[in-house]
């Protein structure tokens, strides 16, 4: 898509809904496009790669799922132990918003097949409410509320978890190879899911 077109997107939504009703992902990205009239859809695959590359290693990109398989054929990260102590308290605990799949699985809004609860028999009110007062639960959640996904090495390297030898882009990009593993080891899957979340594991 032409960038124009995102321009006028953005132009339009702002004096439909006002400015501060409107987010782009990322405005530093989008304004670097702009300021320098970088036509993406005329470049060549290279010039291309180059751009996205840049953009995952140096934005705040969530890689998960397939996004978190193709990043470990293609990039070059830090080793695991980079991203110890980071950990996701706010992102579980503190998400702004949920996901909730078909199958009514509830996600915090930026990790999709980590599952705090279920939305056919809870109320997501409920859930958060849970985690508020008793904390989250199970051998997941509570780790990487406290440790973050460096905290999980032990328990996958139980089920034969093997750090990529190129390394991360980011923690999320670790998380998710971790709870792939073991989800494809048939661990912690009341935590985990669903299959479609997981369709294949990190190599």
């Amino acid at each position: 898509m032409p960038i124009d077109n995102v321009r006028r997107l953005v132009e339009a939504a702002r004096t439909i809904l006002g400015p501060e009703s409107i987010r782009v992902r990322w405005w530093d990205f989008y304004n670097f496009v702009l300021e320098n009239q970088i036509d993406v859809a005329a470049l060549d695959p290279d010039q291309l790669r180059e751009i996205q590359m840049d953009a995952l290693l140096n934005n705040r990109e969530r890689l998960n799922g397939r996004a978190a398989v193709l990043a470990s054929k293609i990039l070059t990260g830090k080793p695991f132990d980079a991203f110890a102590g980071d950990s996701c308290r706010k992102g579980i605990l503190r998400s702004r918003h949920v996901h909730i799949d078909p199958h009514g699985n509830i996600f915090p809004g930026t990790c999709g097949g980590l599952v705090l609860g279920n939305a056919v028999s809870e109320k997501i009110a409920d859930v958060y409410d849970w985690l508020d007062t008793r904390g989250p639960s199970g051998p997941i959640l509570p780790v990487l509320v406290e440790q973050g996904p460096v905290g999980l090495i032990d328990l996958a390297r139980r089920v034969n978890f093997q750090p990529l030898p190129a390394g991360y882009a980011s923690k999320c990009q670790l998380c998710y190879h971790l709870r792939s593993c073991l989800f494809h080891a048939r661990e912690c899957r009341k935590w985990l899911g669903p299959a479609e979340c997981y369709p294949q594991p990190i190599l």
